[in-house]
């Protein structure tokens, strides 16, 4: 009986992981960025100069985002389970890996699910990584690294916490906000800069050690923080109808862009490789 369920079980996530790699191939068909829009100066938005990695976790899905291109591919490791979905969110991008991780629900139904390891175009390597065993209830849904760690907001208790390139051993660091989720590495002064999923809040630039540097206002929430090294401005999401979103580190915002075939799906982990700008530590 357990060899029948388990084999049952192995049977249905072979399923699954099928229909999304079917989907990841159709919409590889329809992804293209229409209604760019005018930055404030007026001049045409294309979208991020470098690769911008994105994850649509609840979908099984990822993003390689540049210019006016959206390419998706499917995550290796998504399942649902008593009615979890256990997608691949939060996400750190370093010397052309893609590694993300996978979510953490011990307190609701005892499970958490592996993280895995890309190239830069989406293939799969083969290795995984574990949700960190004494991480406990904490709930990362983005990441980013400065090489040598990655750091993550634990959302669901509003402290970024410092982790090994393998996500193991988080250590605590400091307290944010409140729905703060987003976070991305700026290694010109190597902080933090955190954003809030709430309207009408703040994107912070810490301190490794917590001390606010600067901060700037903004009226929609933002996910997937991300800071493009090619011109050093910080993209973000917002909502479900595929925006992407563009600010100086100053504040000013620069434009948006559109991308339909990401329209209707939530994405939360989102980072550049800040590699490619040869400052980040070593």
């Amino acid at each position: 009986m357990t060899t029948r369920t388990a084999t049952t079980r192995v049977r249905r996530l072979s399923f699954a992981w099928t229909l999304r790699t079917c989907l990841a191939v159709l919409l590889a068909g329809s992804f293209g960025a229409t209604g760019q829009a005018q930055t404030g100066q007026g001049s045409q938005q294309t979208g991020p100069k470098s690769r911008y990695f994105v994850t649509g976790g609840d979908q099984g899905v990822n993003w390689i985002i540049r210019h006016s291109d959206a390419t998706p591919f499917a995550q290796q490791h998504w399942f649902i389970q008593e009615g979890y979905v256990f997608g691949e969110h939060a996400i750190a991008v370093h010397r052309n890996r893609v590694r993300t991780l996978g979510r953490n629900a011990r307190e609701a139904v005892g499970l958490t699910s592996l993280g895995s390891e890309y190239t830069f175009r989406g293939v799969y390597t083969g290795t995984d990584f574990a949700y960190p065993i004494d991480a406990g209830t904490l709930a990362f849904v983005d990441a980013t690294t400065d090489g040598t760690h990655i750091y993550a907001v634990a959302l669901n208790l509003n402290v970024v916490y410092q982790m090994d390139m393998d996500w193991s051993n988080p250590v605590f660091l400091f307290t944010v906000r409140p729905n703060d989720i987003g976070i991305t590495y700026d290694p010109s002064n190597r902080s933090l800069w955190v954003s809030n999923a709430a309207l009408n809040e703040f994107i912070v630039n810490y301190s490794l050690e917590g001390l606010e540097l600067s901060s700037f206002q903004i009226p929609t929430g933002a996910n997937a923080l991300a800071l493009d090294p090619a011109d050093d401005t910080l993209w973000f999401t917002h909502g479900f109808d595929g925006t992407l979103y563009q600010y100086s580190k100053e504040g000013d915002f620069l434009g948006s862009v559109t991308y339909p075939a990401m329209a209707g799906w939530n994405h939360l982990g989102g980072e550049f490789d800040l590699r490619i700008r040869g400052r980040s530590r070593q």
